[in-house]
């Protein structure tokens, strides 16, 4: 029996000296911890305040904003910032304090620390501290119920354009036309630009108008060693009479100016009391056309005769519709997405044959 109690007190003995030195390693833990968190809160807010002031001066340069909104609203960003800072950082002191003087009155046990259980043998011995009241709990889930009620974000931003692919024409507007193409896959285009992007509402980051300018150069490459011939008011694909070296090329530079719908589903960043809107981070699909104008029209031709290369440039209208418009979408992730673009207008005069274009597209902001 003597035994026995010798056993249950050095096993007390050694989980008392055990505990403390747990809750020792646990206090400095807290310490830590907090220390850690106020560091956490001072760079998140700093970052946070990068990005609208980043956001600001692009206003500004794009000329949504003056010198003086552009400054007035950093003020006020730096103030938000500075605030929320120090709201944060006031909740994370108070439990230093609380800490440091439950430590000092022999009371930290009553205080949160992780769950540590020994193993003596057979017998286990499990500690565990709660340091927060269901006062505190209820106040937390209160916090965070009403959490995300501002929004922030850049309504309006600015991109640089560019695509590329492959070109063909329908006529009547039939798809199955594009069996008897007359034009070789290597008929390409180009595309070249700049947009503007405006949130459609202050609250909704989904839909956006997106509007701008864009250069066009449309090329068309007749197969069979074909070549257009303006013949009056009309212009045919006629054989070429020498061999050609690679297809003619009839290139059209057109400048337009694109309107889109666009659906933005980039999901938010969220920070401490507020959401941050985001752009081109998601799935994006865009609907709409453009309307524009025939800028040049020029025919490349090459060819060999006795050893020679030669390369002939012919300038001129050709019938080319001078006023261009027509319908276009796109869909993708972030800034690459699946585009086509359907000319509604004649591509010649006196013919129903219609440009229509498929590539890819890059949206950079």
């Amino acid at each position: 029996m003597n035994k026995f109690k010798s056993i249950v007190l050095g096993i007390a003995f050694f989980s008392t000296v055990l505990g403390l030195s747990a809750q020792e390693k646990s206090f400095e833990d807290q310490v830590k911890s907090i220390s850690a968190e106020i560091t956490e809160i001072t760079e998140r807010e700093k970052e946070a305040l990068k990005v609208e002031v980043a956001q600001i001066n692009s206003q500004k340069e794009a000329g949504t904003l003056t010198e003086s909104q552009a400054e007035d609203l950093k003020i006020r960003a730096a103030e938000r910032s500075a605030d929320l800072i120090g709201e944060q950082v006031a909740i994370e002191e108070a439990k230093l304090q609380t800490l440091v003087q439950a430590k000092a009155n022999g009371e930290f046990q009553y205080f949160e620390l992780p769950e540590e259980e020994l193993n003596i043998g057979k017998l286990k011995i499990s500690t565990s501290w709660d340091w927060e009241s269901d006062e505190e709990e209820e106040e937390e889930e209160y916090y965070y119920d009403n959490k995300y009620k501002k929004t922030h974000g850049m309504r309006s931003s600015s991109q640089f354009v560019f695509a590329f692919g492959t070109n063909n024409t329908l006529v009547d507007h039939r798809l199955s036309s594009l069996d008897n193409s007359t034009y070789n896959i290597g008929s390409l285009f180009f595309e070249l630009g700049g947009s503007r992007t405006s949130r459609i509402a202050e609250n909704w980051s989904v839909g956006y108008f997106k509007y701008g300018f864009s250069v066009l150069w449309n090329n068309l490459r007749p197969k069979n060693n074909n070549y257009f011939e303006l013949d009056g008011n009309q212009t045919n694909l006629v054989p070429y009479p020498k061999q050609l070296k690679t297809s003619a090329r009839l290139r059209n530079i057109e400048i337009v100016f694109p309107l889109h719908l666009e659906f933005d589903f980039s999901k938010p960043t969220y920070r401490e009391d507020y959401k941050l809107f985001r752009k081109n981070k998601g799935f994006r699909l865009g609907m709409g056309g453009y309307g524009g104008f025939r800028f040049q029209t020029k025919q490349f031709i090459k060819y060999y005769e006795n050893d020679l290369k030669y390369k002939e440039k012919t300038k001129g209208g050709y019938n080319v519709s001078n006023f261009i418009y027509g319908l276009s979408a796109y869909a993708g992730f972030k800034s690459t997405s699946l585009y086509v673009k359907y000319d509604l207008n004649p591509l010649f005069a006196n013919t129903e044959e219609r440009n229509i274009s498929l590539g890819l597209r890059f949206d950079f902001e």
